[in-house]
């Protein structure tokens, strides 16, 4: 029973040293495999060699070093005075903005606009005609002086005409008159006689010269004081021969008629003539010498 029991007990043991021996080898096969495994994947691209990397430090350095001899240095400045700014040094910290740059201003160049140049009478019409009552514009010219009149006008006296041409749009306040350019009736204070350009113009009566000065209706104009209240107003001119303060003799001439403004293209170059009384308008016609 003895020598059975010890056999029994020696089967066991070398049992025992033949699956140790088994779980060894089979361990150490395994690691063998891992060892080759972890060799071939060693670059896969998700591991970093930093023994390699500090071998390559030397040949990087050299490598930059030669691209940096490729670039001239007088090639730097053409490069630098494209830019706005300085290139910055590595870890400088500093910018430099340039002058045009500062705060986000952005400058143009607005253009300037020329004022509008005058043009010829005839082009300057414009719709509609809402300067009824345009402001006179005094034409400065010096005075003169020769002496105190006495100026006493009277209707039986009568005007001359200041030269001949038929009426073109008559003296009307009781009822309104049309006027082509303007496309409209209108009532007329004045008298409008048809004249060519370069007609010469003579005083209707003895008077002084009240003003000289330019409107936007009747062009340069001329007023003069007759006395007893009574005005002309000679519209229309051009080459003005008299000046404010002088006295006028009656057929002397004044002016010559000028092209018409652009109140009057339609109807043409022509004298306006108005007469008033203590500021209330006269029909010139009635006071013409027969």
């Amino acid at each position: 029973m003895r020598g059975k029991g010890n056999h029994q007990s020696k089967k066991e043991k070398t049992l025992m040293l033949v699956s140790s021996a088994l779980v060894l080898t089979a361990l150490t096969a395994a690691g063998i495999y891992m060892q080759e495994d972890t060799g071939k994947n060693a670059d896969d691209g998700y591991q970093l060699d930093f023994t390699k990397l500090e071998q390559n430090v030397p040949k990087k350095n050299d490598q930059i070093a030669k691209n940096q001899e490729v670039l001239p240095e007088e090639v730097m400045p053409s490069i630098e005075d494209d830019l706005d700014y300085m290139p910055l040094e590595v870890d400088s910290g500093k910018v430099t903005i340039g002058e045009d740059l500062k705060d986000n201003q952005i400058k143009e160049e607005i253009p300037i606009v020329k004022p509008r140049e005058q043009l010829p009478a005839e082009s300057q019409i414009e719709e509609p005609f809402a300067d009824t009552n345009p402001v006179q514009e005094e034409i400065p010219i010096a005075e003169t002086t020769g002496g105190i009149r006495e100026l006493s006008f009277s209707e039986l006296e009568g005007l001359i005409r200041p030269l001949n041409g038929d009426v073109l749009i008559p003296f009307s306040m009781d009822s309104s008159v049309y006027f082509p350019t303007l496309d409209q009736y209108r009532y007329n204070p004045a008298l409008m006689l048809r004249a060519a350009e370069g007609t010469e113009i003579y005083a209707c009566a003895e008077g002084k010269v009240k003003s000289v000065f330019r409107d936007a209706e009747i062009g340069n104009a001329v007023t003069m004081e007759l006395g007893n209240g009574y005005e002309l107003t000679y519209g229309q001119l051009q080459e003005i021969t008299v000046a404010a303060g002088e006295y006028v003799d009656a057929g002397q001439m004044i002016a010559k008629v000028a092209a018409p403004t652009k109140y009057f293209l339609v109807e043409g170059s022509n004298l306006y003539l108005k007469c008033t009384q203590n500021g209330a308008p006269v029909d010139p016609s009635g006071l013409f010498q027969e």
